[in-house]
């Protein structure tokens, strides 16, 4: 009769290669997942910031009691980034057809630096009187 010594059980080395293969894998794939997500969170938090700011524009030219027709621009915070400010006169007429007397219409875009296309726009009519 032949004695057999009982194999004691473990993993091989490829089984062991290959899981930590596998885990290398899952590793970097979710730190890319996260990178892209922080990516999207700071994008959106600047153009958050950049909305702010372009409604802080808007309502300090609105609040402007010697408020006028013309047309500026505002730096950003932002380096990339500049506000145009545009005050036109609002043509609306009452339900008499009269014209609307001191009636404004303020507008602000904003643009990147180097570029004459607005990427956004904001627009209010305003009566200075009010204020």
């Amino acid at each position: 009769m032949q004695t057999t010594t009982p194999r004691e059980k473990a993993f091989t080395l490829l089984e062991l290669l290959m899981a930590m293969a596998i885990f290398a894998i899952a590793g970097v794939s979710l730190a890319q997942a996260i990178q892209q997500i922080s990516l999207a969170v700071s994008e959106s938090v600047d153009q958050a910031v950049m909305r702010e700011e372009v409604r802080a524009v808007l309502l300090e030219t609105t609040r402007n009691p010697a408020l006028r027709e013309g047309e500026w621009d505002i730096a950003s915070k932002f380096e990339e980034v500049r506000y145009r400010v545009t005050v036109g006169t609002a043509s609306l007429k009452n339900q008499e057809a009269a014209s609307l007397p001191d009636l404004y219409e303020v507008v602000v875009e904003t643009f990147t630096e180097g570029s004459d296309e607005p990427i956004d726009s904001i627009s209010t009519l305003v009566y200075p009187p009010i204020f």
